[in-house]
């Protein structure tokens, strides 16, 4: 009931109170509906496992639809695949996820690590939100530590350098993002109902609040 005799006393008047309130209450036929539910939960979780590569190419519909940086998540998620692709999504624990996240060390950064584990924690969630998983196993993985990087500027020449060896499709929009600063999934996601040519400015929609970059 609690560490101290006032929690079990609490708990006892409360207890007391219900009784006294619903004749019909019993404590022990709770417990059992109790079980009983959690049980046929478990079981119909049971027969909608799937694996994490069907489940995968159904949070990339998803992230279709809701996130402009779902391209990203294509080769994240091909390469997650490769190493939990047959495994059953409930099977997953996080020791292998953080096993799988040292891993990328090998080949990546840490902060390209940290962003294959939030990607994870994202399948995780919403497959718990689907009643695929009873808890997201990422949740108890931290992050690493990342070291703040030195920022550079590009030289008009190094600018002009890079321009002239890009595709002639892909110079425009490299403009763009030299002279606004925007991300590349902002970039992807602009309408023309967002550029305002008279004043310079470019909304960025899709956040908290619409931001605008200033064009130059």
């Amino acid at each position: 009931m609690g560490r101290i005799k006032g929690d079990a006393i609490r708990k006892y008047a409360a207890r007391q109170q219900r009784a006294h309130d619903e004749p019909t209450w019993c404590p022990v036929a709770e417990r059992r509906e109790i079980r009983a539910r959690s049980y046929a939960e478990e079981e119909e979780r049971k027969c909608r496992r799937v694996t994490f590569s069907t489940y995968a190419q159904t949070y990339l519909e998803y992230a279709k639809h809701h996130k402009n940086s779902w391209k990203s998540d294509v080769g994240r998620l091909a390469v997650c695949s490769k190493r939990f692709g047959e495994r059953q999504l409930d099977e997953i624990t996080p020791l292998e996820i953080e096993q799988f996240r040292d891993s990328l060390l090998d080949t990546r950064s840490r902060a390209t690590s940290n962003r294959y584990r939030d990607l994870l924690s994202a399948v995780f969630k919403r497959a718990v939100r689907d009643r695929l998983v009873p808890t997201n196993p990422v949740r108890t993985v931290s992050k690493f530590k990342e070291t703040g990087g030195r920022l550079s500027w590009l030289k008009h020449e190094e600018e002009a350098a890079v321009h002239d060896v890009l595709l002639p499709e892909l110079r425009p929009l490299f403009a763009t993002s030299v002279n606004t600063g925007l991300r590349w999934g902002e970039q992807i996601g602009l309408q023309w109902r967002d550029v305002d040519f008279l004043s310079g400015f470019i909304t960025v929609r899709g956040a908290s609040m619409a931001a605008p970059a200033r064009c130059q």
